[in-house]
């Protein structure tokens, strides 16, 4: 049974000869331009120079992409074929088919890979035979069995008869409608051919498969430039939204000291006191766990938390840090919390324009 997992280098002669021919499409395209010159020299000089850089460059992206998904692509191409040769070898055959002329057991003739498409999965085709009258039927490992879906005639709607007749090395399929007779033929010529020599496939080759070196060369200015087009729209939006950015330059960026000292002072004044920040823990964001004391005789639970959600939200209202969104809890006349500490811009951009 012939395997369809190949060598590697089987999948890079062919994903660098789907490389080629694209290429050489895409170059047909801007070569064709040239000769759509106009008879004014100094225009048609500038045309072909402008066109010839558009050439060079839209060939250097597109081979550069083409090498960077060149890896991935074979990968995936192997992974396949890997695949389909374990599903070949485990696939059980179909046991009890029987012969709808003859009512006989039939036996297995043949085992091949059915390749299924976007919506439908590869499966194992076995075709049994009678080994009395010859007649076929197919199965698939599945358990599911092979329908061939007849074809009908454009003219009237009936199903066509197909018919096979050999010549020599030549097989020819013939669909016959029972109303307007023979409509259409299929050839197929089992003779072997040698291959058409593509004299330029090797310098194609060479121009458009590009090294390791020169896709990594490739890498880096694709890098660079994602890198510089960020940048860009940075700068664009600061631009169309620098109100925006100025409430941000406002914000009082205070260190976790300055935070503490904050929150000491305005809350004893609602009658919280002994603050004790936690060590936070650092991600994107700071997060600082906190406890304080309600000192305030009478207060109930309810409305310690309240009065203190509130009283923290306003303090630190102009500043880079907030309440995290789970609030305050209360056990026994002890509040915990979570602090969050914004540092980036972008962040406090979208702090100040949730408000």
């Amino acid at each position: 049974m012939e395997k369809h997992l190949k060598s590697e280098q089987y999948y890079i002669d062919r994903y660098d000869r789907m490389t080629v021919d694209l290429m050489r499409i895409k170059e047909k395209f801007f070569l064709d331009c040239d000769t759509k010159i106009t008879g004014n020299k100094n225009e048609d000089e500038f045309k072909r120079a402008t066109n010839g850089l558009f050439k060079d460059l839209g060939l250097y992206f597109e081979t550069g992409e083409r090498y960077l998904e060149k890896s991935e692509t074979i990968r995936q191409w192997m992974d396949e074929d890997k695949k389909r040769d374990e599903l070949m070898e485990s696939a059980k055959t179909p046991v009890g088919i029987f012969c709808l002329a003859c009512n006989k057991e039939m036996s297995v003739e043949t085992k091949t890979l059915h390749i299924g498409n976007l919506n439908t999965e590869d499966k194992v085709l076995f075709i049994f035979r009678c080994g009395s009258c010859r007649k076929g039927r197919g199965f698939f490992h599945t358990g599911e069995e092979f329908k061939a879906t007849p074809e009908h005639c454009d003219k009237c709607g009936k199903v066509l008869d197909k018919t096979h007749k050999r010549e020599e090395e030549k097989i020819t399929t013939y669909y016959k409608c029972p109303e307007h007779g023979v409509i259409k033929t299929y050839e197929y010529d089992m003779e072997s051919k040698p291959e058409e020599v593509d004299s330029n496939y090797e310098t194609d080759r060479d121009r458009f498969c590009i090294s390791d070196e020169a896709g990594q060369e490739y890498l880096s200015f694709k890098i660079r430039t994602d890198q510089l087009q960020k940048v860009l729209r940075k700068i664009e939006d600061r631009e169309a939204n620098q109100e925006l950015y100025d409430k941000v330059a406002s914000i009082k960026k205070l260190s976790i000291v300055e935070l503490e000292n904050l929150l000491v002072s305005k809350l004893e004044e609602q009658g919280y006191i002994k603050l004790e920040l936690k060590t936070p823990e650092q991600g994107r964001h700071v997060i600082a766990p906190f406890n304080i004391r309600d000192a305030k005789s009478g207060r109930e639970e309810y409305d310690s938390k309240k009065q203190l959600e509130k009283a923290i939200k306003k303090t630190l209202e102009t500043t880079n840090w907030r309440l995290m969104s789970s609030g305050v809890s209360y056990r026994l006349g002890m509040l915990f919390g979570e602090l969050r500490g914004y540092e980036k811009e972008d962040d406090l951009a979208k702090l100040i324009a949730k408000k």
